[in-house]
C-alpha cells in the first residue's frame, strides 16, 4: 500500500500535541451495464470502489520530539470509484507519521456540551457569511439551513461539520481548531496505544470500505441493480504525549551540574552555561559500558539517562519552567539527585536543596520517589580543594549532613563527584549500572 510520511522536517522539541486523524472514504461502487452481443438484455458490470487509506503511526529511535511542523490534520486519501467491466477502484494512499519511542496515544471524545458550543460557532459563522453576502449585494443563501437546530447539532464526525453550509470552504483544518484550541474542555479520554518499540506500527484511523458495484447484486430477479456508496473512514481527535523512555532520571535545581554530568558519561551535548535554565527540554544520553566495566559478561550493556530541566521551589505552581517535563521520568527505574554541595545563594545548603526536590516531586506525583531506587550525586566537590580552609570545613560539614539525611530519609547512597573535571564520574556511572541490574553488585573500581 502506498504511504506518505509526515512530520519529518526540522527539529523542535514538543512533548504533547493534539490533532485530527481522518482516514480516507471508500470509493463508490459503479452502476454500469454492458450490452450483450445478439441479446436484448444488458448485464450489470459495475466494479467495486477501492478502500480508503488508513492513518498509522510508527515508532522510531531517530526522533526525540513530537514536532509535526504545525500539522493538525492527518488525512489519508479516499479510495477510487469502481469502473466498468467489474474493475475495482484503487486503494487510497495511507498516511504514516513517525513518533519517538515512549509516545502514548489517547483519543479525545468531546462531551455533548462542547458539541453544542461548536453548533453555536457554526451559527455565528453562518450569520457572518450572511451579513457579508448582503453587504456585497449577493443573493443570500437560505438562512434556515444555517439555523436549523437539527442540522446545527453535530451527529456525525468532523467532516460533517466541515461540510455544513455555514462552514463551506473552511475545511477540516478550521474544524480541528474549533475542537482543539480550547483548553477548558474536559474531554473523555480513551488510551488507544503506547509506542515503546522500534518499528512498532499502530493503526490510528481505518479507511472506509469501498461501495459495491452493481455487478455484485446481479441476479435473475434483479437485472438492473444499483451500486452502493463507499463508507466513510474513521475520524478521531487524538492527543499524543511523549514520556521519554530512560533508565535513569537526573533531577536537580538549576545549575546543579546535571547537564555537565550527562556530558561526562555519554555522547550527549546538552547546553552548559553559568546561568539558570540552560536546559529547556529533556535531553537523553546513551551511556555505553566498556568491556573493562562489564568484566566477564558476554555483552557490554548500555543504559539511557534523561537530563530534566531544573526544578525550583514552587515548580508545582508553574514557577520557573514548571514541572510538566517531569512526565519524562515517570518510566525511569532510578532517580539520581544532583545536588550542589556549595549553593551560591546565602541560606541555601545541600540538604535544603534536596528537600526542595523531594517536596516538588511529591507534589507532582505522590509516591514517585518512594517507588524508585535512588542515589544522590554531591557535585562540585572540587571546591573543597580550591576554597579557603574555613569554606572547606563548611563544605565538608554540608557533605556529612547530606550523607546522613540521604541515608536516613531515602536509604540512598551519596557519591561525591566533580562533573566538570570528571572526578568520581566513573564510580557514579558504575553505581547506576549496578542499580539497574546491568552489572554484578560488587565490581572493582
Amino acid at each position: 500500500m502506498a504511504g506518505v510520511t509526515a512530520g519529518s522536517k526540522g527539529y523542535k522539541f514538543v512533548d504533547r500535541v493534539r490533532l485530527l486523524v481522518a482516514a480516507g472514504t471508500g470509493g463508490n461502487g459503479r452502476t454500469g451495464f454492458q450490452s450483450l452481443p445478439y441479446q436484448v438484455q444488458v448485464a450489470a458490470d459495475g466494479g467495486n470502489g477501492g478502500f480508503g487509506g488508513n492513518v498509522y503511526c510508527v515508532g522510531t529511535t531517530s526522533l526525540q520530539s513530537l514536532d509535526l511542523q504545525g500539522e493538525r490534520v492527518l488525512r489519508a486519501e479516499s479510495g477510487g470509484d469502481g469502473g466498468g467491466q467489474r474493475s475495482s477502484g484503487r486503494t487510497g494512499a495511507s498516511v504514516t507519521v513517525s513518533v519517538p519511542l515512549g509516545t502514548s496515544i489517547t483519543q479525545l471524545v468531546p462531551p455533548q456540551q462542547y458539541m453544542e458550543s461548536i453548533s453555536q460557532e457554526i451559527v455565528r459563522v453562518g450569520r457572518e457569511k450572511l451579513a457579508q453576502q448582503l453587504a456585497h449585494g449577493e443573493d443570500a443563501e437560505d438562512e434556515g439551513e444555517w439555523f436549523n437546530p437539527e442540522d446545527a447539532l453535530i451527529a456525525g464526525g468532523p467532516s460533517d461539520i466541515a461540510h455544513h453550509p455555514a462552514l463551506r470552504g473552511l475545511g477540516l483544518d478550521r474544524v480541528a481548531k474549533l475542537f482543539l484550541k480550547r483548553k477548558d474542555i474536559e474531554y473523555d479520554r480513551v488510551l488507544l496505544a503506547e509506542v515503546n518499540e522500534e518499528g512498532q506500527r499502530v493503526l490510528l484511523a481505518e479507511g472506509g470500505r469501498g461501495g459495491l458495484g452493481n455487478a455484485a447484486f446481479k441476479s435473475p430477479q434483479n437485472r438492473t441493480p444499483r451500486a452502493t456508496p463507499g463508507k466513510p473512514g474513521q475520524e478521531k481527535f487524538l492527543e499524543l504525549e511523549l514520556k521519554s523512555i530512560a533508565d535513569v532520571g537526573l533531577v536537580g535545581l538549576p545549575n546543579a551540574g546535571k547537564s555537565t554530568f550527562l556530558r561526562s558519561i555519554s555522547a550527549a551535548t546538552p547546553k552548559v552555561a553559568p546561568y539558570p535554565f540552560t536546559t529547556l527540554h529533556p535531553i537523553l544520553g546513551n551511556v555505553k559500558l566498556s568491556e573493562a566495566d562489564s568484566l566477564d559478561l558476554e555483552t557490554t550493556p548500555n543504559f539511557t539517562v534523561a537530563d530534566i530541566p531544573g526544578i525550583i521551589e514552587g515548580s508545582h505552581e508553574n514557577r520557573g519552567l514548571g514541572f510538566g517535563f517531569l512526565r519524562h521520568i515517570e518510566r525511569t527505574s532510578v532517580l539520581a539527585f544532583v545536588v550542589d554541595v556549595a549553593p551560591p545563594e546565602a541560606g541555601r545548603t545541600a540538604v535544603l536543596d534536596l528537600h526542595v526536590l523531594l517536596r516538588e516531586l511529591e507534589l507532582y506525583q505522590p509516591g514517585l520517589v518512594q517507588s524508585r531506587r535512588k542515589v544522590v550525586l554531591a557535585n562540585k566537590m572540587d571546591l573543597v580543594q580550591t576554597d579557603s580552609e574555613r569554606n572547606q570545613r563548611k563544605l565538608l560539614a554540608n557533605l556529612r549532613q547530606l550523607v546522613d539525611v540521604s541515608s536516613r530519609e531515602l536509604g540512598a547512597e551519596v557519591i561525591p563527584i566533580c562533573a566538570r573535571h570528571r572526578h568520581g564520574v566513573d564510580q557514579a556511572r558504575l553505581t547506576l549500572a549496578r542499580m539497574l541490574g546491568l552489572l554484578p553488585e560488587k565490581v572493582p573500581l
